[in-house]
């Protein structure tokens, strides 16, 4: 592989794993239980406050419908991670600066998702959790390790003197 296919094929490696983690949204993200009921959500249903409620009708230890604790929760934070995902898609497409600092922001998102899950009753995640959770770690070290190869090629590559005149 030459050095200009080597960084074409890199240059669509973040957008295209960006674009992943957004589709994955559409893939169901969680089984939530509680009570005897069961709230099943993907992850654009969590991101927009739309979780439907369960069969038979699913409530929290106080009585509440399950479906809007899990909103109040975590809506978002899935919300956030999937802007995340959008804005780090646009980045790379347009060949803008942008695309580590939304993985990180969208790093620190999933982590936060899944650290207010604990509190919920029983969780249960599902395959579109599961590849946004290994998406943004993947997109995390893909820019940290681009960013290390740079870094060392540009110090062996040595500085051309400007001309006199």
């Amino acid at each position: 592989m030459t050095t200009t296919q080597r960084r074409r094929f890199t240059r669509y490696v973040s957008p295209t794993l960006f674009a992943g983690i957004a589709l994955a949204f559409a893939l169901p993200f969680a089984t939530v239980s509680c009570n005897g009921g069961d709230v099943h959500t993907t992850g654009l249903q969590l991101a927009t406050w739309t979780v439907p409620d369960g069969h038979p009708h699913a409530t929290t230890d106080d009585g509440a419908s399950l479906a809007h604790a899990i909103e109040h929760r975590e809506s978002i934070w899935a919300l956030l991670t999937l802007i995340t995902a959008l804005a780090g898609f646009a980045c790379g497409v347009a060949c803008r600066k942008g695309e580590a600092k939304a993985a990180v922001a969208g790093l620190i998102f999933v982590v936060a998702m899944w650290w207010g899950s604990i509190v919920l009753a029983d969780v249960q995640y599902e395959l579109g959790f599961a590849l946004v959770s290994i998406g943004f770690p993947v997109l995390v070290v893909w820019h940290a390790s681009s960013r290390v190869v740079r870094a060392r090629r540009d110090r062996r590559t040595p500085a051309v003197p400007a001309p006199f005149g």
